[in-house]
């Protein structure tokens, strides 16, 4: 066997170089994007130890190429820790830390659909709204159209593709979900906007599918063994303060009116998950996305 000459070691040596660089790279064409003070809330899959921000990203990328599907770290300088997660602010949203040196980093590739910043604004829907979200503090008030439209843009705790708008207080609600993913739902005073890039897209025709969210009720009676905010409204307002509620907490299901005392009750079980109590001037009603949803039959009568 010929012995190796040190030009031929040099070139072995450079092309395994290459090969390392590419395997522990980036796919081509994403890059990675960084958002100081801030932490992915939940995922968090894995930690390690690194010196940098660029140290944990190598970890990150390499990961990837080892079957990891690592789409976003956190990194703290102070504790030298790299946390990786498979989820972005596409499938989650980014928190307050108590700890300040946190930086959140994701990788960005185009065309991926995630982030929508640049696309157009089409709608609106008249009298629909994406129903409900996880995501706390996405609702901001005293807006115009233009401003509402601005903030989605440029929101950086998550990937901001639609909004609800109701423009006769300004109130803006911030949604990382669209018709694709959701129905919408009927709100008389809110309009549903949306960032697409798709040039097709056809908000009205999402918006008069047969399915669509709605409240179904009355049913004669309150829903037992369930708490929630009551307070004082006329029927109209208490619906109206109920489905906006639902946009910024989707925990509330339902909700009974006392007609009488004009009071009215948000309840987190639905009749299906807790009994009605037949009561006179009461009456209840539910959210629902099921359009065979009968609540005459399907709801447990104590």
């Amino acid at each position: 066997m010929a012995a190796l000459t040190p030009l031929v070691l040099a070139g072995i040596v450079s092309v395994l170089l290459a090969e390392f660089h590419v395997a522990h790279g980036l796919p081509n064409g994403c890059s990675w994007v960084s958002v100081k003070t801030k932490r992915l809330n939940s995922w968090n899959n894995l930690t390690a130890d690194a010196i940098d921000i660029n140290k944990c990203r190598e970890i990150c990328e390499k990961r990837i190429y080892e079957g990891f599907k690592c789409r976003s770290v956190d990194f703290s300088p102070v504790r030298r820790r790299c946390v990786l997660s498979e989820g972005d602010r596409a499938d989650s949203y980014l928190r307050n830390y108590f700890e300040k040196d946190w930086k959140y980093n994701e990788i960005q590739c185009p065309d991926d659909g995630r982030n929508r910043s640049s696309c157009t604004l089409v709608g609106p829907v008249r009298g629909h709204a994406i129903p409900d979200s996880s995501i706390p503090s996405n609702a901001h008030s005293g807006f115009t159209l233009d401003k509402c439209e601005e903030v989605c843009r440029l929101e950086k705790r998550f990937f901001c593709i639609s909004f609800n708008f109701k423009s006769s207080e300004g109130l803006c609600v911030l949604q990382q979900r669209d018709t694709k993913e959701v129905r919408l739902a009927e709100v008389p005073s809110f309009d549903y906007y949306e960032l697409s890039c798709d040039p097709d897209v056809d908000l009205q025709t999402a918006a008069t599918d047969d399915q669509l969210c709605s409240i179904k009720g009355p049913l004669d009676g309150y829903l037992g063994s369930s708490e929630g905010p009551e307070f004082v409204a006329d029927l109209a307002d208490c619906r109206e303060y109920f489905e906006i509620t639902r946009q910024v907490d989707s925990q509330w299901k339902a909700f009974s009116y006392d007609a009488l005392l004009r009071h009215c009750y948000f309840h987190d079980k639905t009749c299906k998950e807790a009994a009605i109590v037949p009561a006179w001037l009461f009456h209840y009603y539910e959210y629902s996305c099921d359009p065979f949803d009968d609540l005459v039959k399907q709801c447990f009568i104590s």
